[in-house]
Parts: structure tokens; sequence; C-alpha cells
């Protein structure tokens, strides 16, 4: 028997701001931030500083990075659900404010920094427990080596 396995697009993001370079510095990393990207309906979902949890309309978010002049890289993380519930799960989160204290590994309920979105919508959270910390960068490498092991064909988005 053989388990069908669904894909859900990660963006991975870097700038040149203060906050993208701290935020790699200290997590030793390439990447700042990540954000899930619903397909159906265009949208990235994801947790942003003194926003929170949104949902912005692909269309505008790629703008934003052209004009940061942000690098960016979209990984195909592998779940055994749809990819409409993956995103239904970050979807609920809408809203909700972003974990400051999470970054220094004090998560707390219905706060959420954007790797620590993306794993509760993924559902790895309760595997990475002994975790304080996921960062966008152990998100990265986690997702490129199952986008590997399933041999997951790459998703082209044009800035």
């Amino acid at each position: 028997m053989s388990t069908l396995i669904y894909t859900v697009p990660v963006l991975f993001i870097r700038d040149k701001t203060f906050f993208s370079r701290a935020i790699r510095l200290a997590t030793l990393g390439k990447w700042h931030h990540c954000a899930i990207l619903d397909v159906h309906s265009d949208t990235f979902i994801e947790a942003r500083p003194f926003k929170g949890v949104v949902g912005t309309p692909l269309d505008e978010r790629m703008a934003d990075l052209r004009a940061k002049g942000s690098q960016f890289e979209i990984v195909e993380f592998p779940s055994i659900v749809p990819a409409q519930m993956v995103c239904a799960a970050a979807r609920r989160e809408l809203g909700k404010s972003y974990d400051w204290q999470g970054l220094i590994g004090r998560r707390r309920p219905d706060y959420w920094y954007c790797s620590e979105l993306i794993a509760h919508a993924l559902d790895m959270l309760p595997h990475i427990d002994t975790v304080p910390i996921i960062s966008p960068q152990e998100l990265y490498v986690l997702g490129k080596r199952l986008e590997q092991a399933f041999s997951m064909p790459k998703l082209t988005v044009r800035a």
C-alpha cells in the first residue's frame, strides 16, 4: 500500500535590511523569514513582526520582495495531507499576534513567529518540541532534505 504525498510550497526570504541581517546572524542562517504559499487563493500566509499572522496576496508580496531586492527560494515540503489542509491550519491563526518571546525559546499558545507558524501548519511541532526555537534556516534545511528524499520537483516563481 502506497501513501499519496502532497506538496506544500514554503517561501524562504532574505534581504539586506537590519532585521534580516540580525536574524541571519543570530541563527547562523541564510534565511530570515518564511511563509506558506496558498496556491488556491494566491496568498502567502505568514507571521510578520508588528503585524502578527497575516495573509498577503501573492502579487503584493512579490512586488514588496522585488522593491527590497530580496532573494528568495520556494521549497516544496512533502505532506501526507493536501496543501489545502495545511494552509487551512495556517489560516486559522490569522489575526494572532507575533511571538516575540518565542524567538528566545519561550513558546506561547496563540502567538507565532514565521517558522514556528509553518512548523505548526505542517504539523511538525509535536515532533520538534525538544527544540526550543525553529529558525527559518532549520526549517529550510529540513525542507530541502525532505524535498530530496521524496524527489520533489522544484517550483519556480518569477519575481
